[in-house]
């Protein structure tokens, strides 16, 4: 049968036509069918087990969901100093019939954009959108999970004016990311270090 390859591109194109609703209803699904698996058809997911290689560390990560599938996640994590390259991942995706690989994708952009569908619908659960009143974001870090993150809270929630990135050092990473939440959110978004302690302290209000 076919094989459909992804790649980071592909996946940030197919990502960016979700709108928030729907990431967090995919979301609500997968935790649903995670909270009423039978023990006659239960959750899978078997400890993760480790690959060594040269310069990584390449971790395994299988599951499945009843009702939703089965995926084997690959990460490699870098463990070579200074190695900033970043960490290398792909999800295969299952075929529960026949076994086969039906797809390969790069998990990346995908691993964030989950992690932060699952934080915001748990906020959403404890502040409704439409009747919280968030002004201001202060996120710690620079990466994926930051992006991914503050873009969905924003597009959640609309009364969101402010953001604010703490970050050890105001690099070109830091610069690109603050740009792109600029665009994409349209919100003010400034840098600010995490040493300097009366900016942090006026970030959080404190």
């Amino acid at each position: 049968s076919d094989l459909l390859v992804l790649g980071a591109t592909d996946v940030a194109q197919l990502l960016a036509s979700f709108p928030a609703p729907s990431l967090l209803a995919q979301s609500a699904r997968l935790f649903h069918a995670l909270a009423h698996a039978t023990t006659e058809d239960p959750v899978q997911q078997p400890h993760r087990t480790t690959l060594p290689l040269p310069s990584h560390k390449t971790l395994v990560m299988p599951a499945r969901v009843p009702g939703v599938g089965a995926s084997l996640k690959l990460v490699s994590v870098p463990t070579v100093p200074g190695d900033t390259r970043g960490l290398p991942a792909s999800t295969f995706v299952l075929d529960e019939d026949t076994g086969a690989v039906r797809a390969v994708l790069n998990a990346r952009a995908l691993t964030a954009v989950r992690t932060a569908a699952g934080t915001v619908l748990a906020t959403t659960i404890l502040h409704k959108p439409k009747t919280a009143q968030f002004r201001r974001i202060v996120a710690f870090g620079a990466g994926a999970q930051i992006r991914a993150h503050v873009n969905l809270l924003c597009a959640v929630y609309s009364s969101i004016e402010h953001v604010t990135i703490v970050a050890r050092s105001n690099n070109q990473r830091c610069e690109e990311l603050a740009s792109y939440l600029r665009s994409s959110t349209s919100c003010p978004c400034e840098i600010i270090l995490s040493s300097d302690e009366a900016a942090l302290k006026a970030a959080l209000g404190s």
